[in-house]
């Protein structure tokens, strides 16, 4: 082989090699997809977050809310309404704060991963008072 040969040759295998390292390199970073788990909780806080606004854009949220009714009746009514458009695969807890108190979190589960959505509402008619709907959502075993 002449000299300029072996040096096109050389020159050749090093850029081979560069791009299966290259190759090599972007797969072993690419490979890993995102977790289920942290899919999943996702589209089940997206799910509750729509199925609450769904009752708020349909005129039935915002009555129960502001009804003057105790706050535990209208959380146990807008349960009763979830039960109909959320999947039968996660139980839930309905919390209505007024103004910036705390929520209760007396009624959810300790023993699960709870994922927690929350709906403001700033008013209805001629009330302006600020309520907080406090959705507790955990999968089914």
């Amino acid at each position: 082989m002449k000299k300029g040969r072996r040096k096109g040759y050389l020159y050749t295998m090093e850029v081979l090699l560069t791009i299966s390292m290259i190759f090599i390199v972007i797969i072993f970073a690419f490979r890993s997809a995102p977790s289920k788990p942290a899919l999943e909780i996702s589209l089940i806080k997206g799910d509750a977050f729509s199925a609450l606004e769904y009752l708020d854009d349909s005129g039935q949220l915002r009555p129960l809310v502001y009804s003057g009714k105790p706050l535990d009746v209208a959380e146990l009514q807008i349960e009763d309404l979830l039960e109909d458009i959320l999947t039968k695969k996660v139980n839930f807890e309905i919390d209505i704060c007024k103004n910036s108190d705390a929520c209760s979190e007396e009624n959810a589960p300790e023993n699960r991963e709870i994922i927690v959505v929350d709906y403001y509402l700033s008013g209805y008619k001629k009330s302006y008072d600020f309520y907080r709907v406090r959705m507790y959502i955990w999968k089914m075993i």
